[in-house]
């Protein structure tokens, strides 16, 4: 038996984690929500200031991604597209949240896969949010995914750099969720046990059972008061700037 730096069972991992390519085929309904996501997530590559924004848009364009039917409403402060008589609002997780470093990564190809590891993190930072995992499909695929849900009722995609209302999201993706888990638990989780690199699906999947087996031996996963303070410390100094 091999077993992975977190000491799970590598067979048991891929059985349960293993993302499943180009196993079904694509009927006309998932053609068209492939067309729009894709078309979307390239958009919110964009920086619409800037030369090389407006340069790929051009680009794109050549390529049957046609930008023209999205539009900014001032009104709503969202992005609109309309496409065959529907319309989905969305907006850039970049407009809102980190620095120039996060707003970079957000805006290219260095976003993609970290939606576990990054919903994490946000959660953690970010009061009244929930971490949402499980599984899309897309291009003919199925795989494992994580969002974050806000309490106003939107999806933020990491990997998208896309916020979204949680009815069209889940609509474009065909998401059929396995866990949801509040970032006040993901913190205890943190706060009990020094995970390090733990792995994300792990923490994502079975974050609940993780923590209520701790929470039933807390002579062994006590609360480490430090690692508390810290991240308490992140959260309270993100909201005051928020404030101002």
């Amino acid at each position: 038996m091999e077993y992975n730096e977190d000491g799970i069972n590598n067979n048991t991992y891929e059985l349960l984690f293993k993302d499943s390519k180009n196993s079904r085929d694509i009927d006309e309904k998932e053609e068209k929500r492939n067309y729009i996501l894709s078309l979307i997530e390239h958009y919110t590559k964009l920086r619409e200031k800037s030369i090389f924004g407006s340069l790929l848009k051009k680009y794109l364009n050549i390529k049957n991604l046609d930008f023209s039917k999205i539009v900014y409403n001032k009104e709503i402060q969202e992005y609109e597209f309309e496409y065959l008589g529907e319309i989905y609002t969305f907006n850039k997780i970049s407009n809102f949240y980190g620095d120039k470093k996060t707003q970079k990564e957000l805006e290219s190809g260095e976003r993609y896969g970290k939606c576990h590891e990054a919903s994490i993190y946000f959660s953690m930072i970010n009061k009244d949010c929930y971490i949402l995992t499980g599984y899309i499909n897309n291009n003919g695929g199925t795989y494992l995914h994580s969002v974050i849900e806000t309490q106003e009722g939107k999806i933020l995609d990491w990997t998208k750099n896309l916020i979204m209302s949680k009815e069209d999201y889940l609509k474009l993706t065909d998401f059929k969720a396995l866990e949801r888990i509040s970032g006040e638990e993901m913190i205890e989780i943190f706060i009990r046990l020094p995970v390090g690199d733990a792995d994300g699906k792990v923490l994502t999947v079975f974050g609940k059972e993780v923590l209520k087996d701790m929470k039933k031996n807390p002579d062994i996963f006590g609360v480490d008061e430090e690692s508390k303070k810290e991240l308490m410390k992140i959260r309270n100094k993100k909201d005051s700037n928020e404030e101002r």
